[in-house]
């Protein structure tokens, strides 16, 4: 799988971690493969939220204890 994105939120707290994807995948085309590494515990929440709202398919997503990781089809 390729990724046509990454994105480090790492260090942002809620909201910014989901406003950050929205303002880095707003020139990608559907279909690219995103990948989102942020240390907020809210993302999870937010980001299943965005991607069931947006219709993107979260393809992987690793929570740790520290850091959170997202791999999401636009």
């Amino acid at each position: 799988m390729e990724i046509d994105q990454f994105i480090d939120a790492v260090g942002l707290a809620c909201p910014m971690p989901i406003l950050k994807f929205k303002q880095n995948t707003k020139t990608l085309a559907t279909g690219s493969i995103v990948k989102v590494t942020t240390s907020d515990p809210d993302s999870v929440n937010d980001f299943n939220a965005y991607s069931k709202h947006k219709g993107y398919r979260i393809i992987d997503r690793s929570v740790g204890s520290n850091l959170f990781e997202f791999i999401i089809q636009i």
